[in-house]
């Protein structure tokens, strides 16, 4: 659909030649023979088409900030005040970066490290962890462990232990990650099945869509969001830019 756009919008830069005045529908002859021109001029001047995608880019990338501005107002309370979203970071840091995550997505596991590593760097950043659990079954199990550990006080030594674990999220393995970070496992059990939890998870999803938040990991910071993995130089940069805005 992509690639059919950008062709879409390299016709519309193309030469005027190309252009017909109002007439009868072309025949098959006609519409082959325009086909031809097209393709031809398309292959002699592919940068046409990377213009297109990126303009195509550009323009979907600022309507989902339009929309996610909304969505932040909207939804600031669940987003920056939400009791069960565990915080980490500076508590009082003057830039928040959200981050949505599923303990299944390879993304979000290669990507912890870095966001810890740029908050660090900065010093000023909170992060707020919304449990995300989208990928499997699985990972609603250990986004419920999570926060139940969140109850105890033993979020992040969890949760981060979870993301480095290599292989299957069941309960065993859950309860063993549990016993080795100090999360009282058997309490954890029972605090998985709270109503509480069942809500938190709930008010996660709703709150991604209202942000359309199509995959993990995906990071709010400031007022912009940020989809996919990306490395320290890019956090510190957006960090800094969401700053500057709310300095501004």
């Amino acid at each position: 659909m992509r690639l059919v756009l950008a062709l879409l919008a390299a016709l519309a830069v193309a030469p005027t030649a190309f252009a017909a005045d109002p007439a009868p529908a072309a025949t098959p002859a006609e519409k082959a023979k325009i086909e031809a021109v097209v393709r031809d001029y398309l292959l002699q001047h592919p940068e046409v088409l990377v213009e297109a995608i990126q303009k195509l880019e550009a323009k979907e990338e600022a309507e989902r900030n339009d929309k996610a501005a909304s969505a932040i107002t909207a939804k600031k309370d669940e987003l920056y005040n939400d009791a069960m979203a565990p915080v980490a970071g500076n508590p009082k840091g003057d830039v928040t970066v959200v981050e949505f995550f599923d303990y299944n997505c390879p993304y979000c596991k290669a990507g912890a490290p870095i966001l810890k590593k740029a908050a660090a760097a900065d010093g000023k950043v909170r992060i707020i962890y919304k449990e995300f659990p989208i990928l499997s079954p699985e990972s609603e199990l250990a986004s419920r462990a999570a926060l139940a550990a969140n109850l105890q006080g033993k979020y992040l030594p969890f949760h981060e232990a979870v993301l480095e674990h290599k292989g299957k999220l069941d309960l065993p393995t859950l309860v063993t990650i549990a016993k080795a970070t100090g999360v009282d496992a058997e309490r954890m059990k029972t605090d998985m099945n709270k109503a509480e939890i069942d809500t938190a998870i709930k008010k996660n999803k709703a709150l991604a869509r209202s942000l359309e938040v199509r995959g993990t990991p995906a990071y709010l910071i400031g007022n912009t969001m940020v989809g996919g993995q990306i490395d320290v130089e890019e956090f510190a940069a957006k960090i800094a830019d969401a700053r500057k805005k709310s300095a501004s």
